[in-house]
């Protein structure tokens, strides 16, 4: 941990000759943006670079909406900004990075059959912006997208009780259905592409009745053809899979990592919370059809931090409308990619509550001075950022430990990871950002038990004062080198424009 510390203060302080391309300040970008905007979505692409996009409100005709890719180099030199059109019926689903690439996929959901979409690769190098428009079966939704070669894999569900995977060349745009397979309202879980063996894998979660669930993996060919079929009896038939992911270890087992809860009939929280709540953390080796698999609750973790008092009580009823003991609670959370180095594999869940305020109003008649009705209705204001727990599986699905860090000072109306995990030496260390501060705490040591760790993260001039920030993220970006972004409030009053609301991103290294 003290690493980590000592290279926050050498890229604060340290001169140019000590730290390649790097002032006695940190690397900086800054672009001003409208107070309460959030219109950046930030792309680490290894040494590539950086892709800040977003859609713009300009429009090429009446059939197209303008894009804004903004590409900066890993010094975080500004080298150029590209506008593309996509279809205005077009919405941004999802993107995911390959090759230190960018691959957006966009769906027409507001025509009549929904069943037409389309990919966008993004090369942060040749500034390269390239539409591959699909189709796929209608009335189905997208689940994920990965990509491989050039062909892109897109799993979707349907109404109908199906399954699929559409194949995308590319090169030449063509497409089509390689799996279509029939199940019991069926979700696609995770998909797993492993060209070395030439298979795909699918884990898929089936209701065969209300709150009733089975599980199952489909292993094909890469060109779709069908190998095998796995059920399994080891998961408990009364928890719903909130997250799972597949991988496969290195004695060649499949492993299954996620996040489940146990009062499946209440799993989509009230209105205000807008997600699943979570119970905890599951994992399993899928060797055979009653493989063993482990719940670890949210409680029994290390460290373990809830969230409650008397504004948010309904956070503590169950179906029924009793109250729960505190080890019961269900959150709802935000799950990162399962991080995998070496024989171990690290979860990360973060939990939030929803924050709102009651606006009561009285409504008098003409002819009295008494009220005749009453309203009463609530007001969501956001979320407040709660605990980040993190757990360390082994490759055959045994917990090596648990930890958790409580998340302070995060309230935002938007729901995105904050916490960022890293390593030094045999430390994992979480980190995030907030109220212009890096907080970091090492999580699997006896450090653990001890306080939190901060360091500035310092604005563009030596006079600047941040007044207020806000959406702020720390993430890895290459080598040893991380990003923190997010919006501030910024004042200098000696400067003409004395006060300005800026998007910002700043380089930062961990040795």
């Amino acid at each position: 941990m003290k690493h980590f510390l000592a290279l926050i203060f050498l890229l604060v302080f340290l001169p140019l000759e000590r730290i390649i391309a790097q002032s006695d300040r940190p690397l900086r970008v800054e672009l001003e943006v409208k107070s309460g905007e959030e219109p950046f979505r930030i792309v680490p692409c290894g040494e590539n670079g950086l892709i800040l996009f977003a859609q713009t409100n300009k429009n090429e005709n009446k059939d197209n909406v303008l894009w804004a890719f903004n590409f900066y180099d890993k010094n975080l030199k500004a080298l150029g900004q590209v506008l593309y059109p996509v279809p205005r019926n077009y919405d941004f689903l999802d993107y995911e990075t390959d090759n230190n690439s960018l691959y957006m996929v966009f769906n027409s959901t507001r025509s009549s059959s929904g069943n037409e979409c389309m990919l966008l690769y993004i090369d942060p190098v040749k500034y390269i912006i390239a539409s591959i428009p699909f189709k796929i079966p209608e009335k189905t939704n997208i689940c994920s997208f990965k990509i491989l070669n050039n062909n892109a894999y897109v799993s979707l569900v349907s109404k109908n009780n199906k399954f699929y995977v559409v194949k995308v060349n590319m090169n030449d745009g063509t497409n089509s259905v390689i799996v279509e397979e029939k199940s019991d309202n069926p979700s696609v879980m995770s998909m797993l592409l492993e060209p070395s063996r030439n298979l795909l894998s699918l884990f898929i979660q089936k209701e065969e009745k209300r709150s009733v669930f089975n599980f199952s993996t489909y292993t094909y060919d890469l060109s779709g053809a069908r190998i095998e079929q796995k059920n399994y009896t080891g998961f408990n038939k009364n928890n719903f899979l909130v997250t799972a992911e597949l991988f496969r270890n290195k004695s060649g087992e499949l492993l299954v990592l996620g996040s489940f809860n146990d009062e499946p009939e209440h799993r989509y929280a009230d209105y205000f919370s807008n997600g699943t709540e979570t119970s905890g953390f599951v994992s399993g080796l899928l060797t055979s059809g009653d493989a063993k698999i482990n719940y670890l609750r949210f409680s029994e973790i290390t460290n373990y931090h809830g969230y409650f008092n008397e504004k948010n009580t309904l956070l503590n009823l169950n179906a029924k409308g009793k109250a729960r003991k505190l080890s019961e609670i269900n959150y709802t959370t935000v799950a990162q990619n399962i991080h995998q180095i070496d024989n171990s594999y690290y979860s990360v869940l973060e939990t939030y509550v929803p924050e709102y305020h009651r606006n009561y109003r009285q409504v008098y008649n003409f002819y009295s001075n008494f009220p005749s009705t009453y309203s009463d209705y609530p007001i969501l204001d956001g979320y407040r950022f709660i605990s980040a727990m993190t757990v360390s599986f082994s490759d055959k699905g045994a917990i090596n430990w648990s930890s958790a860090m409580e998340i302070r000072d995060v309230f935002s109306k938007y729901i995105y990871p904050r916490m960022n995990l890293l390593f030094d030496g045999d430390d994992a260390v979480l980190s995030y950002s907030t109220k212009g501060k890096i907080l970091s705490k090492v999580v699997n040591s006896p450090d653990s038990q001890t306080g939190y760790d901060q360091m500035s993260i310092l604005p563009d001039k030596p006079r600047d004062e941040i007044m207020d920030d806000y959406n702020n993220s720390l993430s890895f970006w290459y080598g040893n080198y991380f990003i923190a972004y997010g919006y501030q409030q910024i004042r200098n009053n000696y400067i003409s424009e004395n006060k300005r609301t800026v998007f910002y991103v700043n380089k930062l290294a961990f040795r």
